[in-house]
């Protein structure tokens, strides 16, 4: 039996275009990127999280010598959101990127990073919107990491 997996997502032009309520979040990824330390990548990755309160909290993706280990920025901002108790008042995220070939293509998270996300997603209770961008130019926004990691790993759900 064939099946197919679909989602949708919304794309907008330009900073303008996303709902004023996320705007700041976004440009807080957006300028965020200057503090990762990616010395072996070159490409410096931040991620935003967006409280009940306003309060913005960020990442960033820190390498080290032995690269590819290190952190990535979803988690650095996450991890951040969680140690402080504060993971009930997750809204919404937006990574951005920042690299030496340019960054105007909207990044999504890597593989490790989409599960990270539905597992704190689905601790949350609720999905929240994902902005993903570069420096400028076109936001990608969907509805919740489970869009981004179809047939996801659940250990839970092998013991049924």
């Amino acid at each position: 039996m064939k099946k197919t997996y679909s989602f949708d997502y919304q794309q907008y032009q330009e900073l303008s275009d996303v709902s004023e309520k996320y705007q700041d979040l976004i440009t807080s990824a957006r300028e965020l990127t200057n503090t990762s330390y990616s010395p072996y990548s070159n490409f410096a990755v931040s991620c935003s999280v967006l409280l009940d309160s306003g309060e913005i909290i960020n990442g960033t993706n820190q390498e080290n010598a032995a690269y590819p280990v290190g952190f990535c920025a979803e988690q650095s901002a996450l991890l951040s959101v969680i140690s402080q108790g504060k993971l009930s008042q997750v809204q919404a995220i937006a990574i951005s990127y920042a690299s030496v070939a340019g960054a105007t293509i909207p990044i999504s998270p890597c593989g490790k990073c989409r599960q990270f996300l539905l597992e704190v997603e689905t601790r949350l209770g609720h999905k929240f919107p994902i902005f993903m961008t570069g420096q400028s130019g076109m936001i990608n926004q969907v509805e919740g990491v489970s869009n981004l990691l179809p047939l996801a790993f659940n250990i839970e759900s092998l013991d049924k």
